[in-house]
C-alpha cells in the first residue's frame, strides 16, 4: 500500500492538500507514544499500520482517481464480499481458514481469531475478514457509499440486498445494529432539502422516544440473546465495563490490563481497549473528532462516509477494532476528509462562468453539474 501511494505521487503528480485532521492523526500518534511501555508498544505500531497508513492511502489516491470513482470501487468491493459472505454461509466454504506465513501463525491475533465462530449450531460467515463482527461491520459501512454510488437502482438495490444479507450470515448483532442505524440516516438524508433532512431526524427521535418504552423490553431481550453463546457473549460485555471502566488511568495503560487470565485477555470494545491501553486523555483526543462527526449527522451536514462512520457507534462500544476493518474506519475517515475538502473546491468553483464543471478531470455540462453538485454529499445546501 505504500509503494502504491509513493508510485501515484510519482507518476500521477497527484499531491495531497494538507487539512487540519491530518495533522490531528498525527497529533493522536505522538501523544501515545509519550504512553508507551512495554505492554502497548505494539499497540502503537499497530495504530501505525492500520490506522496512520490507510487513512493517508485513501487521502493520496482518492483525488487521484476521483472521488466518484473511488466511492463506486469501495461499493462494488464490499458489495461482492457480501455475496461472497453469503456463499460462505449456506456452503459452509471457508477459504481463508487457517491461511498464515510464517510470522503471522505466531501471533496472537491469529492464534485468537482463526477458528470459525458459531452461533447458534451454524457457522458464522468471516470471509477474509478473519471475524464475523469485523466482516459485518465492514460490509455496513458501504451502505451510506452504495446509496452515493452512480449505479442505475436495480444495481443498486442487488448491492444493498448482498451487503444486507452478508451482514446477517456474520450473525452480529452490532453489525446488525449499525447497519440499522446507517440505513436510517441515510434515508434521512436521501432528502433533498436539509430542513427536510433535519424535520427526518427530529420525527425519528420524537417516534423513537414515544415507542421506547414499548420497544426497550423487546430490544434488551434481543441483545441478550436466545443462543447459549449469544447470551455468554452479552454477560461478557457487561462483565468488561464493570471490571475495567473504574480502573482507566488519566494517562497510560491501566497496570490490571493483560493480568494473564483467558477471561480478561479480550476486550469487546474498542473505547474500552483504548481506555485500558492508553487511558482518559489520549481515548478523549481519539474520541473527539467522532463527536463532531456525530455532531455534523445531527445538524444535517455529513456527507456519507461521516454517515457510515457515526453508524458504526454501536460496533465501537461492542467490539474491538479488528483486523481489516480497523483499517477501513480510518480509510472511511480519510475519505470523510476528502469529501469535505472536495466540497468546499466545488462550492466555491465559478461554475456559470465556464459553463462547465471538473468533478473529477471530466468536463460535464451546466445541466449535469447541477444535478452532481446537489447530490455529491449528503449535507449540501440545494
Amino acid at each position: 500500500m505504500a509503494l502504491l501511494m509513493i508510485i501515484t505521487v510519482a507518476i500521477g503528480g497527484h499531491r495531497i492538500e494538507f487539512k487540519i485532521f491530518d495533522g490531528y492523526l498525527i497529533l493522536i500518534m505522538s501523544v501515545a507514544a509519550l504512553a508507551v511501555d512495554s505492554v502497548n508498544q505494539g499497540m502503537l505500531a499497530e495504530m501505525v499500520v492500520r490506522w496512520l497508513i490507510p487513512y493517508f492511502a485513501i487521502r493520496i489516491l482518492a483525488p487521484a482517481a476521483g472521488i466518484r470513482f473511488t466511492i463506486d470501487a469501495i461499493s462494488i468491493i464490499l458489495a461482492i464480499v457480501g455475496g461472497l459472505a453469503v456463499i460462505e454461509f449456506f456452503f459452509s466454504w471457508h477459504p481463508f481458514v487457517n491461511w498464515s506465513v510464517g510470522w503471522n501463525a505466531k501471533s496472537i491475533e491469529f492464534q485468537t481469531w482463526h477458528q470459525i465462530q458459531t452461533r447458534a449450531g451454524s457457522d458464522r460467515s468471516t470471509w477474509a475478514f478473519g471475524h464475523a463482527i469485523a466482516l459485518g461491520g465492514s460490509l455496513s459501512l458501504s451502505i451510506p457509499l452504495i446509496a452515493r454510488a452512480t449505479f442505475r437502482n436495480a444495481w443498486k438495490v442487488t448491492m444493498f440486498v448482498a451487503v444486507g444479507a452478508g451482514i446477517i450470515t456474520s450473525g452480529s448483532r452490532s453489525a446488525l445494529l449499525a447497519a440499522a442505524l446507517t440505513g436510517g440516516l441515510t434515508i434521512a438524508y436521501t432528502a433533498r432539502e436539509l430542513a427536510n433532512r433535519i424535520l427526518a431526524m427530529l420525527i425519528a427521535a420524537a417516534t423513537a422516544l414515544l415507542i421506547g418504552p414499548q420497544v426497550l423490553p423487546v430490544f434488551q431481550e434481543w441483545a441478550a440473546g436466545a443462543s447459549t453463546e449469544e447470551q455468554g457473549s452479552a454477560y461478557f460485555r457487561s462483565y468488561l465495563y464493570e471490571l475495567y471502566l473504574p480502573k482507566i488511568q488519566w494517562f497510560g495503560r491501566s497496570p490490571d490490563f493483560f493480568n494473564g487470565t483467558a477471561l480478561t485477555d479480550s476486550i469487546d470494545s474498542a473505547l474500552l481497549y483504548i481506555g485500558v491501553n492508553w487511558g482518559w486523555i489520549i481515548t478523549g483526543i481519539i474520541v473527539f473528532p467522532l463527536l463532531v462527526v456525530v455532531m455534523r449527522v445531527a445538524a444535517g451536514r455529513a456527507s456519507a462516509p461521516e454517515i457510515a462512520l457515526a453508524g458504526q457507534i454501536p460496533l465501537f462500544l461492542t467490539v474491538a477494532l479488528l483486523t481489516q476493518y480497523e483499517s477501513l474506519i480510518f480509510i472511511f475517515a480519510g475519505l470523510a476528509v476528502q469529501f469535505t475538502k472536495t466540497t468546499k473546491t466545488e462550492e466555491t468553483k465559478p461554475q456559470e462562468a465556464s459553463g462547465h464543471v471538473d468533478i473529477r478531470g471530466d468536463s460535464i455540462s451546466i445541466v449535469q453539474a447541477t444535478h452532481a453538485n446537489a447530490a455529491y454529499r449528503y449535507g449540501s445546501r440545494q
